[in-house]
């Protein structure tokens, strides 16, 4: 939920002509009637997309990279925004291992500026194979 009571909701999708997946994005006044944006408000093949937080103006969001063969391992990472529309996606991963994915992150706030994340790893020749995976969690703080 947005600041100013609006929900928000983002999901993974595939377009034609881009060759990786976008995050689309819908809005809602009461959680039942959506508006979808007319264009994906993130590019790049990033996937699991799950907003930390958003505050007016400091928006944050957990992500995965795409689990194609071709770009394994997954990675964490973190996006910004300041409005839930236009996203930033910091190049440095938060986490990244050459032999293991790292996917479906998830969080809960425990302090100020504080959460912690919870995510699947699984080894890199096999990012969607269940019996494989296993469930991590760590401390994550935002500084300003």
């Amino acid at each position: 939920m947005g600041p100013d009571g609006t929900i928000h909701m983002y999901w993974v999708d595939e377009i034609e002509g881009e060759p990786r997946e976008v995050l689309s994005h819908a809005t809602s006044a009461n959680g039942i009637e959506f508006t979808i944006d007319p264009e994906p408000v993130m590019f790049g093949g990033y996937v699991d997309p799950y907003v930390l937080q958003s505050d007016e103006g400091n928006w944050l969001m957990l992500l995965s990279t795409t689990p194609h063969p071709s770009e394994l391992p997954q990675k964490l990472h973190l996006a910004r925004s300041t409005n839930g529309v236009d996203w930033e996606v910091d190049p440095t991963p938060l986490l990244t291992d050459p032999e293991f994915n790292y996917l479906d992150p998830t969080a809960y706030l425990t302090g100020e500026g504080q959460w912690e994340i919870v995510f699947a790893t699984s080894p890199k020749d096999e990012p969607l194979n269940p019996d494989l995976m296993m469930l991590v969690s760590g401390v994550l703080r935002h500084s300003q």
